[in-house]
């Protein structure tokens, strides 16, 4: 008897519990038993955006503890070695807009996702999908550079593509670039045309192997001189050969002469600034050797602004001061059969401290031989070691010893 109490009590208490569970899988169909004990569901953080349930929350209360860069969708994003503000502050709403209401996605379609996520903005950015520096803009106006007001902007902003240069996310480089700066196969990527004719020079200019590359001289995102040039024109090029042209430098306030070009920081006229076939990358032909036969084209640099009746003419008026009366004294000099003298014997086309870009010394093999011109109101004299004392005058002709 007592046993058969023992097994009513243990039966009235086992059917109590089971029936106070939450958990439950339904009774097999045509079974009397009662319902089976279940046990709850692991708890997880994972959360599926394959869902279709309609009524289902909103994203931001069913996530848990998701985020965008702890999901299995964007795991990747943020390994650079540079790494965008916003990602290293899980802040990817800055830029993308993490909706409440989750929808399918044209984006999704296109890349071939079988997902839904918000906004219909290509890649679920802020701004109109037609600008895409505009989302940029919004935290960068006024760095690196821009200006609403500069008359050059850098075309690559003109085309609101600043992903051309820029990655968004991280990158290997700094300010996120997606190639080293310093290498100027980074800009060549879009100006290949300007690449192939670099190639092929014979003499490249310098300040592109070094460290800054193109940036040596040229602004990233806009610039008020042409080129996205950091100074208008030939300025750029004296800030680093201002103390290089000349002994004395071209810097030295003691000048006297300063050839026009140089004065007005005009150096594309006569330099070609990214490379050259020519030696000092000289945009034209011209010969730096003391002696030879004359020709147009073997001084094609010089007459691009001088004319060529001064080498041309035994007798001229205007169009040379070099003169004796009228007696062509460039000509003299120029034409003297192959024994010529070159422009550059006597002239030195940058500046020199004495008048008419005249040397004060001839460069001659190893030496350097005197030469001491003295400008008049109407001419002047020279004494070289090629020839003794010489006198000109333009308005009445002067009579010097025959010989050297």
């Amino acid at each position: 008897m007592t046993k058969v109490l023992l097994f009513l009590v243990l039966f009235i208490a086992t059917t109590q519990n089971a029936e106070s569970s939450q958990f439950f899988i339904p009774k097999p169909k045509g079974s009397d038993s009662s319902p089976v004990q279940t046990p709850p569901p692991p708890a997880t953080d994972e959360v599926s955006i394959n869902d279709e349930s309609k009524d289902r929350a909103p994203f931001s209360e069913r996530r848990g503890n998701v985020t965008c860069l702890t999901s299995k969708c964007h795991s990747g994003i943020g390994k650079g070695v540079v790494v965008h503000g916003p990602i290293k502050a899980d802040g990817c709403h800055v830029c993308h807009i993490v909706g409440k209401k989750w929808e399918p996605s044209a984006y999704a379609t296109e890349i071939g996702e079988n997902k839904t996520i918000p906004s219909d903005h290509p890649k679920l950015r802020r701004a109109d999908s037609a600008e895409i520096n505009a989302t940029c803009l919004l935290c960068h106006d006024t760095v690196g550079g821009f200006s609403p007001t500069a008359r050059y902007p850098h075309p690559a902003i003109q085309a609101g593509s600043c992903v051309s240069c820029h990655n968004p996310h991280h990158a290997q480089f700094k300010n996120l670039l997606n190639q080293d700066p310093s290498d100027p196969a980074f800009c060549l990527t879009c100006h290949a045309t300007m690449g192939e004719k670099i190639n092929s020079f014979k003499f490249k200019h310098g300040a592109m192997a070094l460290g800054n590359g193109c940036n040596n001289c040229h602004l990233t995102h806009f610039s008020d001189n042409k080129h996205l040039l950091k100074t208008a024109d030939g300025g750029i090029c004296i800030a680093c050969h201002g103390d290089k042209i000349e002994k004395p430098a071209l810097s030295n306030k003691q000048l006297v002469t300063i050839h026009d070009p140089v004065l007005k920081k005009r150096c594309p006229e006569c330099h070609e600034p990214h490379g050259s076939n020519r030696e000092r990358l000289l945009s034209a032909d011209y010969s730096s050797q003391m002696y030879g036969k004359f020709s147009k084209e073997r001084y094609a640099l010089c007459f691009k602004c001088h004319t060529t009746d001064l080498a041309l003419l035994p007798k001229v008026g205007s169009q040379t001061n070099f003169r004796n009366g009228a007696v062509n004294l460039h000509y003299l000099h120029i034409q003297k059969h192959k024994k010529g003298l070159g422009c550059e014997t006597c002239h030195n086309a940058h500046s020199t401290p004495g008048s008419k870009l005249v040397r004060s010394w001839i460069p001659y093999n190893v030496l350097q031989l005197p030469l001491v011109f003295h400008p008049t109101q109407t001419g002047g004299s020279c004494i070289t070691a090629c020839h003794k004392l010489k006198r000109y005058d333009r308005v009445k002709e002067a009579t010097n010893e025959k010989g050297r």
